[in-house]
């Protein structure tokens, strides 16, 4: 097995022999890394997870549409920049602490 780097991503590469006498071992670990599996005519494919291609696909999805791309791009400036909206919440005696889209209870007031 060998690391494969391409823009700073790290996926594990294996010969395509290596991939199916141990397909069951690579499947078990793919949550966890990718792997690129190369034939002996230097074809390749890579094996992700199939969370990690749903989150794929669904990030192309998102990103087809100009304008919610753009929206997007902002939401992730402005948390990457610290200028996103921290808000504290209070609820039925509950004191609320919403931040990036996360509920987190900071306290009781009962």
């Amino acid at each position: 097995m060998a690391i494969y780097c391409n823009k700073g991503l790290i996926i594990e590469s294996v010969l395509y022999t290596y991939a199916r006498n141990n397909l069951r071992e690579i499947i078990n670990k793919v949550d966890a890394s990718e792997y690129l599996i190369t034939t002996k005519d230097k074809k390749s494919v890579v094996m992700i997870s199939k969370d990690e291609y749903d989150a794929l696909k669904e990030t192309l999805y998102l990103l087809t549409s100009n304008k919610n791309r753009k929206r997007l791009l902002d939401a992730v400036n402005e948390i990457e920049n610290s200028k996103f909206l921290k808000k504290i919440l209070i609820y039925d005696n509950w004191l609320l602490h919403k931040s990036m889209g996360r509920l987190s209870i900071l306290a009781t007031t009962r």
